[in-house]
C-alpha cells in the first residue's frame, strides 16, 4: 500500500516539474515587460441608447418543454416499474 502510494506521489512530482519546465519558456518571453505610452483624444459624446434591449440569448422555452417532458416520462416510468416490481414480489409470496 505504501508503495502504490509512493509510486503515485512521484508521478505527481513529475509530472508537476515537467509541466513547470514546459511552462519557463512561456514566462520568459513576457520578461522584462515592454511598456509603452500611448495618448488618446476624446472620444465623441455617445449616441442615445435605443428604445429596446438588444437582443443577446436565445429562445430557451422549447428547451425548457422538453425537459419537462423528460423528467415528467422518467417519473412515471419509474413509478410503473416500481409498481410492477412490487405486484410481482406479492405474487411470488
Amino acid at each position: 500500500m505504501l508503495r502504490k502510494a509512493s509510486v503515485a506521489l512521484g508521478v505527481m512530482i513529475a509530472t508537476a516539474f515537467a509541466l513547470g519546465v514546459l511552462a519557463l519558456p512561456a514566462f520568459a518571453d513576457a520578461y522584462p515587460p515592454i511598456v509603452t505610452t500611448t495618448t488618446t483624444q476624446l472620444a465623441p459624446a455617445p449616441a442615445p441608447a435605443p428604445e429596446h434591449l438588444a437582443f443577446t440569448g436565445s429562445n430557451s422555452m422549447p428547451l425548457v418543454i422538453i425537459a419537462l417532458v423528460a423528467l415528467t416520462l422518467g417519473t412515471v416510468l419509474m413509478v410503473a416499474l416500481r409498481r410492477r416490481g412490487s405486484v410481482q414480489a406479492s405474487k411470488s409470496n
